[in-house]
């Protein structure tokens, strides 16, 4: 965020992206005039007018932070200018990539029923790691699990085959018929053996559509920008053949108008050489019969 120098008022705007697929690659300048503000994308000239701010343009939002601004005042936004200056590689040493998942589930041998417990997923790593194994006991009496060691607590979940159960930033599902007194487990993935979900996960972010409003994944986007870039830069080798050829066209056409050939002006000076001398011949035969007509007299 770029405060215009001649700003007159003291208003301080933010911005931050709150939806990477909706950014657009533009930036954005935001003027206050008219009592509104008014958000132009530069790379298209479109614009939108609001009343009041924050408001959420193309994935951005964008708010007053502090102070009074002015009729005129101006900011530029630059969501994604600098987006891939400041990535570098953390871990050198594949060993510490986390490819596994950080929880683990599982279903208690034991068990009567024939209730199957899916792999965790974690939506939020506030409350990891788990101090503990968490215990979900099902009760057919009141078609719900009770949830044992988790922090913080949890009250009994209710139980909908093949339903989301999610708490403590944990999701999972479990299908099939639990017998009550059924046991299903989820604790901490020390070892990671045999676990690479999120290493998959990673995997699937080159074709999942995440970028451009949900249009276009990673590896598209890219393309489009390395085809763009290639398209630009042989149309400007193109023209620049072009210019190249227009001017020698345009110097030789000028060398042919004004330039001197050397071996042509080498023959009229031998030409008006020989011209010279017979005419120097004519005036002195000239001379010579004119002394002859005064002797005759």
């Amino acid at each position: 965020m770029q405060a215009r120098l001649t700003n007159l008022g003291d208003g301080a705007v933010t911005a931050a992206v709150s939806n990477a697929g909706a950014l657009t690659g533009s930036d954005y300048r935001v003027t206050f005039t008219g009592g509104a503000w008014v958000v132009r994308r530069t790379s298209d000239g479109n614009q939108q007018s609001f009343a009041t701010l924050p408001q959420t343009v193309d994935g951005v939002d964008i708010a007053l932070q502090s102070g009074t601004p002015i009729d005129g005042d101006s900011f530029l936004v630059q969501p994604t200018r600098y987006a891939a200056r400041d990535l570098e590689v953390a871990v050198s040493d594949t060993a510490l990539i986390a490819a596994a998942a950080p929880i683990r589930t599982l279903a208690t041998l034991g068990n009567d029923g024939n209730g199957t417990i899916s792999a965790g997923v974690v939506d939020s790593v506030a409350n990891l790691p788990l101090p503990a194994a968490v215990t979900l006991t099902y009760n057919a009496g009141t078609n719900t699990f009770a949830v044992a060691g988790a922090v913080p607590a949890v009250a009994p979940l209710a139980y909908t085959d093949g339903a989301t159960i999610a708490f403590n930033g944990i999701s999972f599902e479990i299908r099939g018929t639990p017998v009550d007194g059924d046991t299903f487990t989820i604790e901490r993935n020390a070892g990671g053996v045999a676990d690479n979900r999120n290493a998959l996960l990673l995997a699937q972010l080159q074709t999942a559509q995440t970028v451009a409003n949900g249009t276009a994944s990673y590896q598209s986007a890219y393309s489009q920008i390395v085809s763009t870039t290639g398209n630009a830069t042989r149309e400007a080798q193109i023209q620049a053949t072009a210019q190249t050829a227009l001017v020698r066209q345009t110097r030789e056409a000028q060398q042919s108008f004004s330039a001197v050939n050397l071996d042509e002006e080498a023959a009229n000076l031998v030409r008006f050489q020989q011209a010279y001398q017979a005419s120097s011949k004519v005036m002195q035969i000239a001379s010579q019969l004119f002394e002859s007509i005064l002797e005759l007299r």
